[in-house]
């Protein structure tokens, strides 16, 4: 395959998740098929876990776009355990200790938008992006 060939190929490959988003009549960008999507987890044993902004009906990471978001941990009786602010920049979040009597985790973006990193585009979700993570028994 030619050079021509290889950087068209990752060209369409950068561009698939921006065929979800419709313009509005205002020129921003929308779209409703985002959500938060926990790829690994160690909450109960480390204090971590990795996020990322998902399509919702694909269920797959976009790798390229994030939103600063807070995360509220809850034990089986509903009692907060641990709450936090994040940036989103990176991908990893690491408490200051392990959770063990962690039952769910309650992910919610600061805005009502993500942020496409490689060309600084706001694309807008209606409403903050919501998670709700149900740890396994």
């Amino acid at each position: 395959m030619s050079m021509k060939g290889i950087a068209f190929l990752v060209l369409l490959l950068l561009a698939v998740p921006s065929w979800a988003q419709t313009r509005g009549a205002d020129g921003k960008w929308y779209d409703s098929n985002l959500t938060f999507q926990v790829v690994e987890e160690t909450v109960r044993e480390e204090g971590a876990f990795t996020l990322c902004v998902a399509q919702k009906k694909e269920g797959r990471c976009v790798e390229n776009l994030l939103t600063p978001f807070v995360v509220r941990v809850f034990n089986a009786a509903g009692t907060e355990i641990w709450n936090g602010t994040y940036t989103g920049m990176v991908p990893y979040v690491v408490f200051k200790k392990a959770l063990p009597t962690a039952a769910r985790m309650e992910i919610v973006a600061q805005k009502n938008f993500v942020i496409n990193v490689m060309t600084g585009t706001r694309i807008y979700t209606e409403q903050p992006l919501r998670f709700s993570y149900v740890f396994a028994k």
